[in-house]
């Protein structure tokens, strides 16, 4: 079939119409698809510095308890040498009892909001591997490790709150006072009991210097990402 230059022509035209359309197409996808990326990325900065936030309270929680574990710690040789050695009772003992039976199991509750916002947006909103690795690794390991202990030893207390009662005058202060200092020294249930809370409260000081490490390294590549993402 021989086709005229008047055919030509028009079927030249309409394929070039056709590629224009379908290239205007393309682009419009393009700038939809660069415009949904950005929006992504103001989400994502938003999550990050949200998550930036709660790690950075949570960090300094567990740095008061881990100061706080620090301290009472100090108390159980304290108490043990006063059984030990046969001390003398003096007031400024009391503080001692009350602190030695502290497993350090003050409830505490990590910060979680932003990282609940983060599952309801989807995981996949952070672009970096890497660092979504590691918040879901922080926040479902590290965290729940962290709460399981805690949660596992207080249940000792409630356990003990009885011996406590019997034995001791509490004020709900500071003032923990042993009812019969005589009996309580040869009391081999109440040694015991001093050395295995020491024990549960090293495990709760580990736990918690481990959380809060963690905690940091976490939050250092959050304000990595975030300055990365205003660079850019």
């Amino acid at each position: 079939m021989i086709v005229s230059g008047t055919t030509r022509r028009y079927m030249l035209y309409a394929i070039g119409e056709i590629t224009l359309v379908v290239i205007g197409i393309l682009i419009a996808l393009q700038i939809n698809n660069w415009n949904e990326w950005r929006k992504d990325r103001v989400i994502e900065k938003r999550i990050l510095i949200e998550l930036k936030g709660n790690l950075e309270r949570n960090a300094e929680m567990l740095e008061d308890v881990i100061n706080l574990l620090n301290t009472v710690h100090k108390s159980s040789p304290i108490i043990i040498q006063f059984i030990e050695d046969d001390l003398p009772y003096s007031d400024t003992l009391d503080f001692h009892f009350r602190a030695s039976i502290s497993r350090g199991v003050q409830q505490v509750f990590v910060t979680q909001e932003a990282y609940k916002a983060y599952l309801n947006v989807g995981i996949d909103i952070i672009q970096s591997d890497s660092l979504k690795n590691r918040i879901l690794n922080l926040f479902e390991v590290v965290y729940t490790k962290q709460q399981e202990t805690q949660n596992y030893l207080k249940e000792f207390y409630y356990q003990e709150q009885e011996y406590w009662d019997r034995n001791f005058i509490y004020d709900g202060g500071t003032k923990f006072k042993p009812k019969d200092v005589h009996s309580l020294k040869n009391d081999s249930y109440y040694y015991s009991l001093l050395n295995t809370i020491n024990g549960h409260r090293k495990w709760m000081l580990n736990i918690n210097q481990q959380t809060l490490e963690e905690t940091n390294k976490v939050l250092q590549f959050i304000k990595d990402e975030l300055q990365s993402a205003d660079s850019r």
